[in-house]
């Protein structure tokens, strides 16, 4: 009898442990929740992209601006103390007024009176990239003394309008435009900045507009060309006829 009991004992051990392998296989291979996985994910991409360094409507930039901006805008700040911002402007608010000539001098006052804004809001000294996207508009607005109106509109024609094509806002064109000028400024008013303090800063240097002397070279190499290529084309050919 104690041998019977024993044999069902083993069986009933054998099952309980077969059926607890088995859910816990079962359980293993069910697709897990992945809610909080996808929020941790969430949470880290919001925190990445908001930093004190590039505020508003930061999506219109490429993806990897963020960092980019906090990266380099961190090493400038730990050396110098100066806050190098980017705000993103999709639709700027403007007040209403049915004058065209008023209108276009009125949306001028209104992005000034939002910068104004903002950098009254700005502690310590700065150097700030205004990008009103719907406005086709760019500006550079500092209190540095040696980044004044005149270096920071020398930015802006060498470094920002070269790459702002006159595109209707919203196509791939203008977008792309938008993200070479935007990043441009930056990166070479990241480089004036660090060059002033002797910097030894490591982000790429910004794209550079050929100057005045480098075009005519370039014009004169174009007409040598063409003018070589019209000579061998029809002068050899014409030559070659006549022999």
């Amino acid at each position: 009898m104690g041998v019977q009991l024993s044999k069902k004992y083993r069986f009933f051990l054998v099952l309980y442990i077969l059926f607890f392998a088995t859910f816990y296989a079962f359980a293993e291979s069910y697709p897990k929740d992945s809610s909080s996985q996808i929020s941790t994910e969430s949470k880290n991409n919001v925190a990445l992209k908001q930093n004190i360094y590039l505020q508003g409507d930061i999506d219109i930039l490429s993806n990897n601006a963020p960092i980019i901006v906090k990266d380099i805008s961190d090493k400038i700040y730990k050396a110098t103390k100066i806050q190098v911002m980017l705000y993103v402007i999709k639709e700027t608010p403007y007040s209403q007024t049915n004058n065209t000539e008023s209108k276009i001098n009125q949306k001028f006052q209104d992005r000034r009176l939002y910068e104004t804004k903002i950098l009254d809001s700005i502690k310590g000294q700065y150097a700030v990239i205004f990008l009103f996207y719907g406005d086709h508009a760019i500006t550079l607005r500092s209190n540095l003394d040696f980044l004044d109106k005149k270096v920071a509109d020398s930015l802006l024609e060498s470094y920002a309008y070269p790459y702002l094509p006159a595109d209707s806002v919203g196509t791939l064109r203008y977008d792309n435009g938008v993200n070479e000028g935007v990043s441009n400024l930056y990166l070479a008013l990241a480089h004036t900045i660090a060059n002033h303090y002797n910097i030894e800063l490591n982000a790429p240097k910004p794209m550079e507009q050929p100057d005045e002397v480098t075009k005519v070279v370039l014009y004169a190499m174009l007409l040598i060309l063409l003018g070589l290529f019209i000579l061998v084309r029809f002068g050899l050919l014409a030559w070659k006829k006549k022999g």
